[in-house]
């Protein structure tokens, strides 16, 4: 499994999913550069290449791939260009893009069949549950749960919900 964090976070965001989920399966949570902020819109492509790098190196193929945020948005990207090498994805209040980059991923990700698991915290101020809702309904091989009590990082505020639901999730594929 590949875990990538939010904007300008890190890896160990993800401390305290990684030592449950390692007990089952190999985790690997790379910490991304920081954005500078050097332009209004925020351009992933160099995140892309990161980690699609990072899975040559690491001979890695048919990974679970989760994403929190920007992460998600990243993983997307990937999901719907190197379809094959994903087993699965997980979106954790993700990131989309604008309104035609979301429909042309989602689009892609539905085709390849990639099964897909969507977490959302209902108190996120950041991206709103409304996106998880219209994400769900154009991937046809999506899961939607949606977190009480729960922002935009379900995995920090809500760990052991999370992790749960992540395991029931890969335990279905």
């Amino acid at each position: 499994m590949l875990m990538l964090h939010g904007l300008n976070a890190h890896s160990g965001t993800w401390r305290k999913n990684t030592p449950f989920l390692s007990n089952r399966m190999h985790v690997i949570a790379p910490s991304l550069p920081q954005w500078d902020g050097s332009s209004k819109y925020l351009d992933v492509s160099h995140y892309v290449e990161l980690i699609e790098e990072l899975l040559a190196v690491l001979r890695l193929s048919k990974v679970v791939m989760a994403g929190n945020s920007m992460g998600g948005l990243i993983a997307m990207q990937i999901a719907a260009t190197k379809h094959g090498m994903i087993r699965a994805l997980i979106l954790e209040d993700s990131a989309t893009g604008s309104e035609e980059e979301e429909s042309i991923l989602s689009e892609r990700i539905d085709k390849s069949g990639i099964p897909v698991l969507i977490i959302w915290g209902r108190e996120d101020k950041i991206i709103p549950v409304a996106i998880a809702e219209r994400l769900h309904s154009k991937m046809t091989k999506s899961d939607l749960t949606i977190l009480d009590e729960t922002g935009h990082v379900p995995h920090w505020e809500s760990p052991e919900l999370f992790n749960i639901k992540v395991l029931n999730f890969l335990k279905l594929l």
